[in-house]
């Protein structure tokens, strides 16, 4: 009987362990997505703790569900995404494998449909959300295996929408970072267009504060985008390290990134250039203290796409950093609402918080409406004045009240630099 019951009990604490693995993974994605603020995957975590010092496994689904933090719909995504698919019951929240085809809710009788989820879909979510080179057929050793005329080295990142992995190019003779597509999003069109044009923006884009593209091509039904390989960490990971930045190194970044911004106005079609996702985990900071701008798969550009990707009032970006007329799903948005994010991320780096906040998407997106931030200087009263005015100008809610241009930007902060950091 005893040995029963230590069985029962590792039995138990496997099953625990796997539950709160894969909770961490469904909250990542969601993260990722921008469907949850970090503020919110902590305290949901929180109150899973709590629960489980009381005996008591509650899954993160369940916590964010009943709180109404996310929809039905973004958990059957992350559920998805994780290699787990569930349905649920709109009505009731009542939870069901995707082979379970019943057109009823069993517990409260209401008619809906559930759509058996796509096998192969589901099985490459799997392999891809789990890492290495199952994902891309190449085993379970990934160090030295091919691909196309790369040799996988090592699995850098993985995410929502690809892969990033450090590779040799043996043609070239370099150590690159491959971004790879997951293959089930190489399936859908809309997915496929913004990595492609993620792929003819960064061709074109020559600076120093921007990652340098070398090539995108297609190994069978693999899309990848050959990059510089970067040493250093993004500045998401920085804030998961340090409560705050200090304001020099913030200015410094800002300058950076409106330097960037300023680049792109000029380069490309009048109006035609918004990256519409900056936010801290879309710049890297390289070991010697210099910034790159990431993740062009939103950028939108005149010069490349014909036809647009998004509709109107589909909101594109992340939900913390977003502009109000992002946030209220305006198409015709331009260069002004990437000056909100940058001055909603340098806010971020700058406070250790989010200028706006709520309990869930819904609240944060009528706080980011309102606009009406805890001003800067509360946070850090020593701040400079020319700084307080700067970061108070690009958090305006009017976009013909914010700067209006990244050059306009650039004339504030360049006499601040120039006395601030030597």
């Amino acid at each position: 009987m005893l040995g029963d019951r230590r069985s029962s009990g590792r039995m138990y604490t496997n099953y625990q362990s796997k539950v709160l693995a894969d909770d961490k993974r469904f909250a990542k994605a969601l993260l990722e997505w921008g469907y949850l603020t970090r503020y919110q995957f902590d305290r949901a975590f929180d109150i899973q703790q709590r629960n489980l010092e009381n005996g008591i496994l509650t899954r993160i689904s369940t916590i964010l569900l009943k709180k109404d933090t996310i929809s039905y719909d973004h958990a059957e995504e992350a559920f998805k995404a994780i290699g787990e698919p569930r349905r649920f019951c709109h009505t009731c929240g009542a939870r069901y494998r995707p082979e379970d085809n019943r057109k009823i809710c069993k517990l409260c009788n209401t008619p809906f449909p559930i759509q058996t989820v796509d096998k192969y879909s589901t099985e490459m979510v799997e392999k891809v959300v789990l890492g290495g080179a199952e994902a891309l057929g190449l085993g379970s050793n990934i160090e030295g295996q091919q691909f196309g005329k790369f040799v996988i080295m090592e699995l850098i990142s993985h995410g929502a929408s690809g892969a990033v992995h450090k590779a040799y190019d043996t043609e070239d003779n370099r150590v690159i970072a491959l971004k790879i597509l997951h293959p089930w999003l190489s399936q859908k069109d809309k997915f496929c267009k913004r990595f492609q044009g993620e792929a003819q923006v960064l061709s074109q884009i020559n600076h120093p504060n921007v990652v340098r593209f070398y090539e995108s091509g297609q190994v069978n039904e693999y899309l990848y985008i050959s990059m510089e390989l970067l040493h250093g960490k993004d500045l998401g990971d920085r804030l998961q390290v340090e409560a705050q930045i200090p304001p020099s190194d913030v200015l410094s970044i800002l300058y950076e990134m409106a330097k960037v911004l300023d680049f792109g106005v000029r380069e490309f079609e009048p109006g035609s250039f918004i990256h519409r996702d900056i936010k801290p985990a879309n710049i890297f900071q390289c070991e010697d203290g210099s910034c790159r701008l990431m993740d062009f798969g939103l950028v939108r550009s005149k010069m490349y796409f014909q036809e647009s990707i998004t509709h109107d009032y589909a909101v594109i970006g992340t939900i913390p950093y977003m502009s109000p007329e992002q946030v209220f799903g305006k198409k015709e948005i331009d260069i002004r609402s990437d000056i909100f994010a940058l001055g909603s991320t340098a806010y971020h780096l700058l406070c250790g918080d989010f200028p706006f906040k709520g309990e869930n998407i819904m609240q944060m997106r009528l706080a980011i409406m309102e606009c009406k931030p805890i001003p800067v200087q509360m946070h850090i009263p020593s701040l400079p004045a020319e700084v307080v005015y700067c970061m108070n100008k690009m958090l305006v809610a009017d976009p013909d009240e914010r700067f209006q241009s990244p050059g306009e930007m650039l004339d504030v902060l360049e006499p601040i630099i120039d006395g601030t950091i030597g």
